[in-house]
């Protein structure tokens, strides 16, 4: 035990500061007690108990203070930028008065008043923005803070609740001062000038000044919301966007988004559901190409290692990708709860990932993990970058990859360096999801001449069918496949090597809430003794009261894997008593879905599709000199690599980091209240080059930087 004590005096009645100095005689778990002596009445308020050993200059740092030992470690992973003060945490809950309000957390610490948050906790704000710029600065990292466009969280108010969207409307007095003039506080706070001949420039940037930074923060993104999506959103975008152009600066109409030099970034809605975010891009495209799309992925490990092309297709005129959240999750239900460990599987698909956002950084201009911090105390999700405890830290083998990736960059792309089968030729997948069904006749047609290459009646027996391993099946009746009604996916498949071609498939839905699915492009159909079976398949999933989630169906999480288009609300168009038909055009590297009812045909969707079978991917950067190789192995056995360099000065050596083991399970550990185990780090080797080409054996399970100076 040790103490500290303070003389209080005066009966006025006014709030006074007051602090004294403790020294701890010992490491170990503590608390903190205040104990009054005397009479009188004392009121309390703003307590705070913190190290003498903080991170930073103490006059830039006046107010908010910040742990050294938590600031080294996000140092260590170099980043490039910081996105605060985080997502959903900005749209607020229930009531505006929740929303995240970045004017009071700057200025002195007892007057920055806390309110309760998205996550159901009080937020103290003793970290503010700007000690977040600060910290931007002295890290060298770019700011990007987000703020709220006047809505409310729409997938906890809106979609969980059923209770409506619930949003500022703009025109109102409320939308210009909360969301407009939010934002220009904002970017007079961050780069106004305290010599201003706007008041309210000159006012912030003296806050500003005040707190101990009189020259400018640098500012080049600003977000403007998160996850929202919807004619709601765009609706309040617009408008902040067009007050901000047009905002009366200095007695005179200015767009402030020129003066300070900012690009925008607006939202894709949530976890790229193509319902959601496929209608915001069409928006976003059309309006704001000169913008940056913040796209969030929480998702399976399948999606992570199937999606590596994604950004492959997308529009190279088109506005640029912010992966502003992502992480590997384990899915209970589909697209239940999102849990999960840190563990070596989840940050190899992660890594998976990377490479194909680094191969297209020419469209994919930023990415970002979330959540970045999490506190053995008090978290309310998993998985999390960087887990500490009051005495240690915990860095997670996903911390080790993108300090790999981060660290191990250069300047330019070099494509096309390893050759891939781009191949998408298989059989063809019919089922149900909690739906029961009835099949009649299967037919597939070549595109380019429309020559039938397949057709069969349920009439004439199974013909081929099989069912899928673990599946419910079904039967045949009245000629007629019935596909029962299941919990989880339920359904038939047919063995070829079909491509380039359109399927009908004639069908009529009996009973049930969900959905009818078509696929095509299966391969790879086996059983692994579980309900979770492998396949690939691009499907499309048809029903009425799919959200649209780009994830495979319910507790099959590595089942119909990539390119699952379900259908919302909004393209469903119902069913035909009798007779219905399903359409897939199917042409290798695009997907075109129709629906025929009543003998008219019914546009649902158009996709980009491609091979998801590999399970060794790389991407490769230079300076011009230095060449940087990462190649991460998903494969679960050793992979021989074969490395030739081509128009490049001959190199002798090679340093090697790896990130391995045997088990793809395998997790760093941290307590409580204290201690850290490290399980699994990073490796350094150096590799000797006798020539122009180098091989090696890559670990199974493990994500490899080859650095080539």
């Amino acid at each position: 035990t040790t103490k500290s004590e303070i003389v209080l005096s005066g009966d006025s009645g006014t709030w006074k500061k007051v602090c004294c100095s403790v020294k701890a005689t010992k490491t170990e778990m503590g608390r903190l007690v205040i104990l009054f002596r005397g009479r009188g009445r004392i009121g309390v308020d703003y307590v705070s108990l913190l190290p003498e050993d903080v991170w930073g200059d103490a006059e830039k740092y006046r107010n908010g203070k910040l742990s050294t030992r938590i600031v080294q470690v996000l140092k260590e992973c170099h980043p490039s930028f910081l996105r605060f003060p985080g997502g959903c945490v900005v749209e607020g809950d229930e009531v505006f008065e929740n929303q995240y309000r970045w004017r009071g957390t700057v200025g002195p610490l007892e007057k920055r008043r806390q309110i309760a948050n998205t996550w159901g906790y009080m937020q103290s704000y003793g970290i503010g923005f700007y000690e977040y710029f600060c910290l931007c600065e002295d890290l060298k990292m770019a700011p990007l803070p987000v703020v709220h466009c006047g809505l409310l969280c729409q997938i906890r108010v809106g979609e969980q609740r059923g209770e409506g969207y619930r949003r500022i409307m703009p025109g109102t007095k409320m939308f210009k001062e909360e969301v407009i003039d939010n934002v220009a506080d904002l970017l007079f706070f961050a780069k106004g000038s305290t010599e201003s001949q706007d008041k309210e420039e000159e006012y912030w940037a003296g806050v500003r000044a005040e707190m101990g930074h009189p020259e400018p923060f640098s500012l080049e993104y600003v977000g403007i919301g998160n996850e929202n999506w919807g004619r709601e959103y765009f609706e309040n975008f617009a408008a902040c966007l067009m007050g901000l152009r047009q905002y009366e600066y200095a007695g005179k109409q200015t767009d402030l988004l020129k003066k300070f030099g900012i690009t925008v970034i607006t939202t894709a809605g949530v976890d790229i559901r193509p319902q959601d975010s496929n209608d915001n891009w069409k928006i976003i495209n059309e309006k704001y190409r000169d913008m940056i799309v913040d796209e969030h992925v929480y998702n399976s490990y399948q999606w992570f290692i199937d999606n590596t092309k994604r950004y492959d297709f997308y529009d190279r005129n088109g506005a640029k990708v912010f992966m502003g959240e992502y992480a590997m999750h384990t899915m209970s239900d589909g697209r239940g709860r999102l849990n999960g460990e840190n563990n070596l599987r989840s940050a190899i698909a992660e890594a998976a990932f990377l490479t194909g956002c680094e191969r297209n950084s020419d469209m994919v201009k930023l990415t970002c993990y979330a959540p970045l911090f999490a506190s053995t105390a008090n978290y309310k999700w998993t998985p999390d970058l960087i887990w500490f405890n009051p005495r240690d830290i915990m860095r997670t083998p996903n911390y080790y990859v993108q300090q790999m990736f981060a660290g191990n960059t250069g300047k330019f792309i070099l494509n096309d360096v390893c050759e891939t089968d781009e191949d998408n030729a298989g059989g063809i997948l019919i089922g149900a999801h909690a739906t029961q069904v009835a099949v009649r006749e299967v037919r597939i047609r070549a595109i380019e001449d429309g020559k039938l290459l397949y057709r069969h009646n349920f009439k004439d027996g199974m013909g081929g069918w099989t069912a899928f391993p673990r599946a419910a099946g079904g039967r045949i009746a009245d000629g007629e496949l019935i596909i029962d009604e299941a919990d989880a996916f339920n359904g038939f498949w047919l063995e070829g090597n079909y491509s380039e071609c359109e399927v009908e498939v004639d069908m009529r839905r009996i009973k049930g809430e969900q959905s009818f699915i078509v696929g095509v492009g299966v391969r790879g159909v086996e059983d692994r003794g579980t309900m979770d079976c492998n396949a690939f398949s691009m499907s499309c999933q048809y029903g009425k009261n799919h959200k649209g989630y780009d994830v495979s169906f319910d507790k099959r999480v590595d089942f119909i894997r990539t390119v699952c288009e379900l259908m919302g609300k909004d393209k469903f168009v119902g069913y035909a008593p009798e007779k219905n038909t399903l359409k897939i055009v199917y042409g290798g590297k695009k997907m075109r879905a129709y629906f025929c009812k009543d003998g008219e045909w019914n546009f649902l969707f158009e996709k980009n599709v491609w091979r998801v079978n590999e399970r060794v991917f790389q991407s490769a950067t230079t300076d011009g000199e230095k060449i940087w190789l990462k190649v991460v192995n998903a494969s679960g056995t050793e992979q021989d690599l074969h490395v030739e360099l081509k128009n490049f000065n001959k190199k002798t050596s090679a340093k090697v980091i790896t990130l391995s083991d045997e088990d793809e399970n395998v997790i760093n550990e941290i307590g409580a209240n204290e201690g850290a185990k490290h399980n699994i780090v990073p490796t350094e080797t150096n590799l000797k080059i006798g020539g122009d080409f180098f091989d090696y054996k890559l670990d199974k399970n493990s994500v490899t930087v080859f650095v080539l100076d």
